[in-house]
């Protein structure tokens, strides 16, 4: 039993990571290019036309390859394992507490036990991301002088790790409507894991962007409230409050619409998560083939 459970979380960790590497190595190289167009042209807006014409100049000039080479595949083994722990700790638990016929028939059974599966697996997988940036900084600090090690260690240690605690309820709410509503929406649509398998790539991918915006409005508060204490640390001589002060002043100055203010600019994220969810399912089928 334990072997096929083991052989099952490395084929979904390997179509996990497969899934979103390959999303991340047709954006990363946009990303950096965007970032190059609009930091020339100081922010301002750039017609569509344009900006082709300087994606294909830019590509043609080998900074742009030598970049990415050196810190565009960093990015994307990273988001490759980051994704593979989440889809393959989800699955590993969903067969281990979920019995095939709650699977198949108790659609609501589904649902929760995916809700805390994917909850989990965020935790699981923000955990792995914080414990290899913490080796990187050690490994960097390692290289540098002497004399400046100490302090540089306590600094850049407290820069990683002084947002985990509010990050982890933000993930576990995401990771779990994102996984949770996807598959409960294939049992609802489609029933049977062969039904599933079969569907179009067009339905499976409105499902998954459905699923991803729900997932980021569920959390994208606890996302606020993180990025108004982390700018708190990064301010020095303001009073600092604390979580439930932070909340009071977002209330009573924006209202509870404070807690969503950005929400709508996140659309190119739906988009890259829905596709990871059914590249993923196209890699399973893939998978069950060989």
């Amino acid at each position: 039993m334990w072997r096929v459970e083991i052989n099952n979380f490395l084929y979904s960790f390997l179509a996990g990571g497969a899934s979103t590497g390959l999303i991340q190595l047709f954006q990363t190289p946009v990303d950096l290019m965007n970032l190059i167009i609009y930091s020339q042209n100081q922010n301002q807006p750039i017609p569509f036309v344009q900006r082709l014409f300087c994606y294909l100049q830019l590509l043609q000039e080998d900074g742009i390859i030598t970049y990415l080479c050196k810190n565009g595949f960093q990015k994307i083994m990273r988001s490759a394992l980051l994704s593979g722990v989440h889809f393959s700790v989800k699955d590993t638990l969903k067969s281990l507490f979920l019995s095939d016929h709650e699977v198949t028939k108790n659609t609501r059974k589904l649902f929760y036990g995916t809700l805390i599966n994917g909850g989990i697996s965020g935790i699981i997988g923000l955990l792995t991301v914080y414990f290899l940036d913490f080796q990187m900084i050690m490994q960097m600090n390692n290289a540098g002088p002497q004399s400046n090690r100490n302090t540089t260690r306590s600094n850049q240690i407290k820069q990683v790790f002084i947002g985990l605690g509010l990050s982890l309820p933000g993930v576990f709410v995401y990771r779990a409507f994102y996984f949770g509503c996807y598959d409960a929406g294939k049992q609802i649509l489609w029933g049977k894991a062969v039904k599933q398998r079969k569907a179009s790539f067009l339905f499976k991918f409105l499902l998954a962007y459905i699923s991803t915006f729900i997932a980021s409005s569920f959390s994208y508060p606890f996302d606020t409230i993180r990025r108004r204490i982390m700018m708190q640390q990064n301010t020095s001589g303001s009073k600092k409050i604390g979580i439930f002060g932070v909340i009071k002043q977002i209330i009573q100055k924006e209202g509870l619409s404070g807690f969503f203010k950005g929400n709508s600019i996140t659309i190119g994220r739906y988009v890259n998560q829905s596709l990871a969810l059914v590249l993923y399912d196209c890699f399973q089928k893939i998978i069950l083939r060989i």
